[in-house]
């Protein structure tokens, strides 16, 4: 079943002038002037292709969105006189709306002079609008606002039109598209005569009549896009932005792929969301079409998108970590992928405000991939200190077992230094003894340097002393004796093992 929703609404109208007719909440002054002076007419009407029409914007200040529809009243004494009903959207039932061209329906023009209707909320259920299916000229249609909309993002965009109804659907398909965040702050008009912004607020979207067309050519004000003359041949459908192709799937099967739940779920917390739009659609394209790329790639395009590290941080935790165990050889090179790429690229500073399990990836991929990640190590190593790279190495000994130290010591004897001494335990494995002097002499020297209590050299020393070939006796017993000193509650202990 489902949910009811309940809308506020207005009619305003000619009364001595457009003012507020009838309401069913109370509005401020303030708001009653506001209104009266969006829901107006907008320049002079044409004669015909634009008597009804709808514009949207955020009621700044309010928990509210209107939405309103203007009839143009001829039969009204003063020319020009229009009746516009609003709806007044709470912000929380706007986001949940799936289809917003279902609002459509609840506009009624006054016949009469009962305005009872006006004072009284309505409660609906939303349903899905049961249109035709797009043409090839709304497709095309719908492309090039794309393109101005989302391509240049800071322009308010004007589609010249014959009438308000061609471009009607397409407008509001696209409204219905956005995430909440960019829903509730988009300004639209399918029948504006002249700038509804008025120079104060920028609208995004207008259509307005072809007769009109003069007042949109201030050079570099407007991305104006001329809806009149022939229709495009199929062909240059195809030469869309790759961004826009998951787009236009979209609106032709809404909600038949993941493309909207994608902009919501990642398009919260972009700063400028009209901006963010085609690179999110991006985004969302290579992580759908191309599942085989190289996921540093992804991560680097994400980077690119997004540079600012305040900007788009769910997207970018989602893309750095790994939510469970890696169980394919798929996953667990994407999380190889993931800590190279935090850790040694230049192109990883829009993640630096992020947090991630650097402890439980560490020991996924020691467990996986010792080699790789004695490589990454040995890159690490060779780079200025970094607090999440040495983060990650104290993470890597932590995983380690005395068995791993012969792994380091063949594969990468350089690394012993860091990994000893972030877990001098590992040293208690008789086979590290055995093994070549070189090996033991860079071990026994990296733990000798560091500040080891004694009992601690007493186990390393019983360690070393039955099978040990290169650290010699009386280089164990000066140890000892040393620690002696230090130390008289392990004296006896230490001469024993000496």
């Amino acid at each position: 079943m489902r949910k009811e929703i309940t809308f506020h609404q207005a009619l305003f109208g000619y009364d001595a002038g457009h003012h507020l007719l009838a309401a069913s909440l109370n509005l401020s002054a303030d708001l009653k002037h506001l209104l009266a002076v969006a829901t107006d007419l907008s320049g002079s009407a044409p004669h015909e292709g634009f008597e009804v029409s709808y514009t949207g914007m955020p009621l700044v200040g309010t928990k509210y969105y209107v939405l309103f529809c203007t009839w143009q009243a001829s039969e009204m004494p003063r020319p020009g006189s229009v009746w516009s009903q609003v709806l007044f959207i709470e912000l929380g039932d706007l986001a949940q709306i799936e289809d917003l061209g279902y609002l459509r329906r609840l506009f009624r023009r006054p016949n009469d002079n009962n305005l009872e209707t006006y004072r009284r909320p309505l409660t609906v259920s939303p349903q899905p609008s049961d249109e035709e299916e797009w043409s090839r000229e709304m497709v095309f249609r719908a492309a090039e606002l794309l393109q101005a909309l989302y391509e240049t993002p800071e322009q308010p965009v004007v589609l010249l039109a014959a009438n308000g109804l061609d471009a009607e659907r397409v407008v509001f398909s696209l409204w219905s598209q956005q995430w909440p965040k960019l829903r509730r702050n988009f300004r639209f008009s399918t029948g504006s005569f002249a700038d509804r912004g008025g120079g104060n607020t920028q609208f995004d979207l207008q259509v307005a009549p072809i007769a009109s067309r003069r007042l949109w050519q201030r050079e570099g004000q407007y991305s104006v896009i001329d809806a009149v003359g022939s229709t495009p041949p199929s062909s240059s459908l195809n030469k869309a932005f790759d961004w826009m192709l998951p787009v236009i799937n979209d609106l032709l099967l809404p909600h038949q792929t993941e493309f909207r739940e994608f902009l919501s779920a990642y398009g919260s917390d972009v700063g400028r969301p009209r901006s963010a739009f085609s690179n999110l659609s991006r985004v969302y394209n290579v992580l759908n079409s191309n599942p085989d790329a190289y996921w540093m790639d992804v991560l680097e395009l994400v980077g690119a998108m997004f540079p600012d590290p305040a900007d788009a941080v769910t997207l970018k935790e989602k893309v750095i970590n790994v939510d469970s165990e890696p169980r394919s050889t798929d996953e667990v090179e994407r999380a190889l992928a993931t800590a190279s790429f935090l850790l040694t690229s230049p192109k990883a500073s829009p993640f630096g405000n992020l947090s991630m399990d650097l402890s439980r990836l560490a020991k996924w991929l020691w467990r996986a991939k010792k080699n790789e990640v004695l490589d990454l190590l040995a890159h690490l190593v060779r780079q200025s200190e970094r607090p999440m790279a040495s983060s990650f190495a104290a993470y890597i000994a932590e995983a380690a077992d005395p068995q791993d130290l012969l792994i380091i010591a063949g594969h990468r004897p350089e690394l012993l230094p860091l990994i000893l001494g972030q877990n001098p335990k590992l040293a208690l494995n008789e086979d590290l003894w055995r093994s070549s002097s070189e090996v033991q002499w860079r071990a026994y020297e990296v733990l000798e340097g560091l500040s080891l209590p004694a009992q601690q050299w007493c186990e390393l020393i019983g360690t070393m002393r039955p099978t040990t070939a290169a650290i010699t006796a009386r280089t164990l017993v000066k140890k000892a004796e040393s620690l002696a000193i230090r130390s008289e509650e392990h004296t006896s202990e230490l001469q024993s093992l000496t």
